[in-house]
């Protein structure tokens, strides 16, 4: 029996993962943990843990990474919506409009954190009509070469004189779109054109309370993140021209958690006096 055919009989997501596993390393010839850990980028100790029964609810990147090795596309959203619902609910909320769209394939993923490729599996994904002529001609030889590998390992397909990307999906895993954006940042953010061109670049931030400030802080990145969704899929938007945007937010934890205690103590009783 598939791990995914039997879902809803596993009564906690290490007892899926195990299964998963299990069948992944037979699909695989019987190898070992550690040929699996380096398969799917997750530490040997990790996977240990999870076949030993050390932990029932195992961190959720790495749940996805097995899941998505082993199962078919509709039983990731299954298990997450099962064994991680609050994931589920930030999904839908983060990526409205997107939240039930399969994952790419995670073969493909590759391709689009790579920096020599990232930008020809951006074109391919759009409703721009690329073509091998449009392609030497903005990268030349060198970029054409490139394409064909893509063409030949099945990453990308043709459709008349069209190059497009072979999966419908383009739905990715957070570590994906952390180094594509990384990318898109570091290679197609115009610095020199700023004040000159229509792009725009801001960074924010203060110590605060995290605990107040994220919280209102993530409903308007999601706010503007279906609005930015809204105004790109619009059928009065369409062009030839490749607009990107990125949202994001996070926190420094690196200070010592007696210390931020301290300090809070601290202010509390300068602000009574």
């Amino acid at each position: 029996m598939k791990a995914h055919d039997d879902l809803l009989d596993k009564t906690s997501a290490n007892e899926f993962l195990r299964e998963c596993l299990k069948q992944l390393k037979e699909d695989a010839g019987g190898v070992t943990t550690i040929h699996l850990s380096r398969k799917l980028g997750i530490p040997n100790s990790t996977l240990g843990r999870i076949e030993n029964r050390e932990v029932e609810t195992p961190d959720f990147n790495n749940a996805l990474k097995i899941v998505r090795a082993k199962c078919k596309e509709d039983a990731v959203i299954k298990f997450i919506n099962k064994f991680y619902p609050q994931m589920a609910t930030t999904f839908k909320a983060v990526y409205a409009g997107n939240s039930e769209v399969p994952f790419v394939s995670m073969n493909v993923e590759p391709f689009f954190e790579d920096i020599s490729t990232y930008e020809f599996m951006l074109l391919a994904s759009t409703k721009m009509k690329i073509t091998e002529e449009m392609i030497f001609n903005n990268y030349g030889k060198r970029g054409l070469a490139k394409v064909h590998e893509l063409l030949e390992q099945g990453v990308l397909k043709k459709r008349g004189d069209a190059i497009l990307l072979a999966s419908s999906n383009i739905n990715a895993g957070q570590e994906v779109v952390h180094r594509l954006f990384q990318n898109l940042i570091t290679h197609n953010y115009d610095v020199t054109a700023f004040g000159d061109k229509e792009n725009w670049l801001s960074l924010q931030y203060e110590s605060v309370d995290k605990e107040v400030v994220m919280p209102a802080m993530l409903k308007v990145l999601r706010e503007a993140n279906q609005k930015i969704r809204e105004i790109l899929q619009a059928p009065s938007s369409r062009g030839n021209d490749v607009v990107w945007a990125g949202l994001s937010a996070d926190t420094i934890d690196k200070l010592d958690p007696i210390y931020r205690q301290e300090k809070q103590i601290s202010m509390a009783v300068g602000g009574a006096q």
